[in-house]
């Protein structure tokens, strides 16, 4: 199914959807389902809802845990599934209709990049859907913890533990939405969508404002000039007893992040920040739980991504009522601002501390690789004409592209688009490629016959034990064809 507007000037609409994958991690796991929805800018639909399936490769294992949530088994992938890169050559046509606002829940941090990993993965470029056209996107999860902080009235707002609950499911059930197929995606869509539709009809003011944050531009005119605003800043590394939410000062830009400002909790102990050195500092900030100081907390320290639809508002918007609920002091606001001002070399220090922040473990293959750096122009290019050619019955074609990351995807592109055409040598290659992929450490293939032993012994769910056989059955089926 295509969504080109065909008319010379395109209208804005906002393209809803969700993913389910067979883990958490971006670099390492699959979409396994898609589905989505567009709709103009009153949210009504326009079309048909888009829902597909999604094959997994023999080089990805299914997580026994996420299998269980989605109630998606391998069997149904390989009947019903489409092939990744077919999936990724619809989403890339939705998307490139202009003025298509991408939007989900908790999208930015988890469905986005599973998306950025997926086009890059299929020769495609991966940022592109997000602000070519006039594209942007926006987070529904984020909008709700807003408007349950600042702008609660007309909605139901579910509390678990003494806390506000933002999952899914809680907060559709707490406002009478139907959550009996959470976990499928297109259910998802359908909560998150009907959320929207609250947020617009009982705070249109909120919602218009909210939207106006897809523009980086818009953000930049909140943050700055540096020093002089406080914002309200939602973050999830706010605890859900603040409400995701804090008052924060924008002090510096990033270094070499252009798109991202360093900000201080003005709720936080800004003694550590004054006045600790770089070194405590950074131990203090980038340090994991087990190796932090127990009696050291973490700095009140954070970033604010300028081009992430970053959930931010003016200190203006908050109501006396609504700083009390929040322990939001406006007095200690005001003294903490003085305290950073008074300190001339804050932004040459906070600067300091992220010119050289922790490395993370180096990918290990080409498609954990998307961020050791920009693609080619040249070479993505190239990549539309090979799909250009494909798209028109043309055989593959060996293109030969300047970023050995793309070269190696291109292998192994091969082995799902055109197996038929690959040689004994590429064969064996790839062979090899998944053999090495399965017994990795990022997916051992024998811890994942352990959970599901686990599992089994812990669950009475016939559904549940019916999914954990057939897993089971397929992960033999693997160990026999690769020698495991």
């Amino acid at each position: 199914m295509r969504f080109r507007n065909p008319t010379s000037k395109p209208r804005e609409s906002f393209y809803w959807y969700d993913l389910e994958t067979t883990g958490k991690s971006s670099r390492h796991d699959r979409i396994i389902q898609l589905a989505s929805q567009r709709t103009d800018k009153e949210l009504q639909p326009i079309g048909e809802p888009y829902t597909r399936l999604v094959r997994v490769p023999p080089e990805v294992l299914l997580k026994p845990e996420a299998m269980l949530i989605t109630k998606i088994g391998p069997g149904l992938l390989e009947c019903e599934g489409m092939e990744e890169w077919n999936l990724l050559r619809d989403l890339s046509d939705h998307l490139a209709q202009p003025q298509t606002c991408l939007v989900g829940y908790n999208n930015v941090s988890f469905d986005d990049e599973f998306l950025r990993f997926s086009m890059y993965r299929n020769l495609r470029p991966p940022y592109e859907h997000e602000w070519k056209r006039g594209n942007s996107r926006m987070d529904m999860m984020s909008i709700l913890q807003l408007t349950c902080a600042l702008r609660p009235e007309g909605m139901r707002w579910p509390i678990k533990d003494g806390e506000p609950s933002y999952t899914l499911s809680d907060l559709a059930e707490a406002n009478e939405i139907d959550t009996s197929n959470a976990h499928d995606a297109q259910a998802d869509v359908d909560m998150t969508l009907s959320l929207a539709r609250l947020v617009k009809q009982t705070q249109p003011k909120l919602w218009d404002y909210v939207c106006s944050l897809r523009s980086k531009e818009t953000a930049i005119g909140y943050t700055t000039p540096l020093r002089k605003k406080p914002l309200l800043h939602v973050s999830k590394y706010y605890s859900k007893q603040r409400y995701c939410i804090a008052p924060v000062l924008p002090i510096v830009v990033r270094p070499n992040r252009s798109n991202e400002v360093i900000s201080v909790d003005l709720n936080s102990d800004l003694s550590l920040i004054l006045k600790g050195s770089i070194e405590d500092l950074r131990s203090a900030l980038f340090s994991s739980e087990e190796e932090r100081d127990p009696s050291q907390p973490r700095p009140g320290i954070h970033t604010i991504t300028l081009n992430k639809f970053p959930m931010i508002a003016p200190l203006s918007t908050l109501r006396d009522e609504d700083a009390k609920r929040l322990n939001i002091d406006k007095n200690a606001i005001r003294d903490a601002c003085t305290r950073l001002n008074e300190s001339p070399d804050l932004p040459y220090r906070l600067q300091q501390l992220y010119e050289h922040p922790p490395t993370f473990e180096a990918p290990q293959t080409a498609e954990e690789a998307l961020y050791d750096g920009f693609l080619p122009d040249e070479d993505l290019k190239d990549c539309r004409e090979f799909w250009r050619d494909l798209d028109r019955g043309l055989p593959w074609r060996d293109i030969a592209l300047s970023d050995n990351r793309l070269n190696d995807l291109r292998s192994r592109l091969k082995a799902h688009v055109a197996p038929e055409q690959m040689d004994d040598r590429e064969k064996s290659q790839y062979r090899s490629f998944v053999k090495t992929q399965l017994t990795s450490k990022n997916q051992s293939f024998g811890e994942v016959r352990q959970k599901i032993q686990e599992l089994r012994s812990s669950t009475q769910d016939v559904r549940e034990m019916k999914l954990l056989d057939e897993l089971d059955s397929h992960m033999t089926e693997l160990a026999k064809t690769y020698e495991l």
